[in-house]
């Protein structure tokens, strides 16, 4: 197969993807996989400039497609494991793209898990994308995610606290990156176009995940909010099973569950160790 163009316009990347779809006897993106192919040169630019400061770092790739984003920043690595679900796209991707990388038909949730690579970044399937950060987070390997995800996802992730987006995806983003919006894109920088925009989100580390603690605080967070709404010191007394006292009841009290900060959920946590 032949590479993407080059320099990229969004008509030659339209086109070539089309035909590549093609030529690979694959007669439409398959949905229920999230396929929407990259089109838009102005996102790949994007993802290059998130990329930059970790240039020359090994990196993994989620959903490498047909391999487009991945001919367009793989002189920015030292090496790129990019994996794929579709075998016919794998296929694809490992036909032309340059050496450092090694393409792989695996699921990229489980590889965001147990990645060595300090950088994993995706235009991300829309299905996964939550799962993907949460794994992510738990591998103290990975040091920063760049993330093409739904815009309201990407909303979710950096809520704050008492807001309507604001939730248990907000507390696990807080709690272990800094996060940041690189850029809003329409549906038309992918092909085919999904129903919703889409935003470039950069999450970078900053703090380790604590086996002892942390898987703790994450089941904290699925009980409380059940109950968003409810005030704090009676969602944590349904959830632990037992009322808080002292410092930990002046903590909480007047709070709602939607007020909670990942350092509350934390204090609750070591308060019952």
């Amino acid at each position: 197969m032949e590479p993407p163009p080059e320099p990229p316009t969004k008509r030659g990347l339209l086109s070539w993807t089309r035909a590549t779809l093609r030529r690979a006897g694959i007669p439409r993106p398959v949905k229920k996989l999230g396929q929407h192919f990259l089109v838009d040169p102005a996102v790949v630019s994007a993802f290059r400039r998130a990329l930059t400061g970790w240039a020359g770092a090994d990196m993994v790739e989620i959903g490498v497609g047909l391999g487009t984003l991945t001919y367009y920043v793989a002189d920015l690595a030292a090496r790129i494991h990019a994996c794929d679900l579709d075998p016919r796209l794998a296929s694809v991707a490992a036909g032309f793209l340059p050496g450092n990388v090694q393409v792989t038909i695996e699921d990229g949730v489980s590889l965001a898990k147990r990645a060595v690579e300090p950088v994993v970044y995706s235009n991300t399937p829309y299905n996964i994308s939550t799962a993907i950060v949460a794994n992510s987070a738990r591998n103290n390997n990975v040091e920063v995610l760049v993330l093409m995800l739904q815009k309201e996802v990407a909303y979710r992730l950096l809520a704050r606290p008492g807001t309507s987006d604001y939730g248990r995806l907000s507390i696990l983003a807080s709690r272990f990156f800094e996060a940041r919006i690189a850029g809003v894109y329409g549906r038309g920088s992918f092909y085919p176009p999904p129903d919703v925009d889409s935003a470039l989100v950069i999450l970078v580390r900053r703090r380790m995940w604590d086996p002892l603690v942390d898987p703790k605080i994450e089941e904290l967070a699925r009980c409380l909010f059940s109950w968003r709404n409810r005030f704090a010191l009676r969602a944590v007394e349904r959830c632990t099973g037992e009322k808080p006292k002292g410092s930990l009841e002046a903590l909480l009290k007047g709070k709602r569950v939607r007020d909670l900060t990942h350092e509350d959920l934390e204090a609750v946590v070591k308060a019952s160790l």
